[in-house]
């Protein structure tokens, strides 16, 4: 495949990544109040309405990215080769997912001295957008390593 096939492909996986974040924003959202709740053993209660018209850029940008990144490696190695670093990729992001709603939901609680047990929080305030940047991050970069460390272990030479 072509220089230029491979970009255009990257090209157009980018504006469906942004689609697809775009789509599956609130079902994010659902994921990470339930991830809080859940985490907390519901010591989170959750006040106001749960509604937003947009999502965040950075969401969005992140996760086109994302699938860009993805797909150039797919064209340039194949699919046989990269399918499990995606798969331990995809787990990766969903552990680091409730790690960071683990860790936020436990500080919101802990820095409510005022609380009676329970700490009342509105929807708005949970960072989805920076929960999902990190724990896309952090998937990203285990891809990258996995991908790297494999390639600089081929370029030694063996005497």
């Amino acid at each position: 495949m072509t220089n230029r096939k491979i970009y255009l492909l990257c090209f157009i996986s980018f504006i469906g990544g942004c689609l697809l974040a775009s789509y599956f924003d609130f079902y994010f959202r659902q994921i990470v109040i339930r991830l809080y709740l859940w985490s907390t053993n519901g010591k989170i209660r959750f006040v106001g309405k749960n509604f937003l018209f947009f999502s965040g850029a950075g969401l969005l940008v992140s996760f086109g990215v994302y699938c860009a990144v993805l797909v150039y490696k797919i064209c340039k190695v194949g699919i046989r080769k990269v399918l499990v670093k995606i798969i331990v990729s995809i787990f990766t992001f969903f552990f680091s997912l409730v790690c960071a709603c683990d860790y936020l939901g436990t500080v919101a609680v802990i820095g409510c001295t005022a609380c009676k047990g329970i700490r009342t929080l509105r929807y708005a305030e949970i960072p989805y957008d920076t929960i999902f940047i990190t724990s896309l991050a952090i998937s990203l970069v285990v891809f990258v390593i996995m991908n790297w460390r494999k390639k600089s272990n081929q370029t030694i030479p063996h005497r």
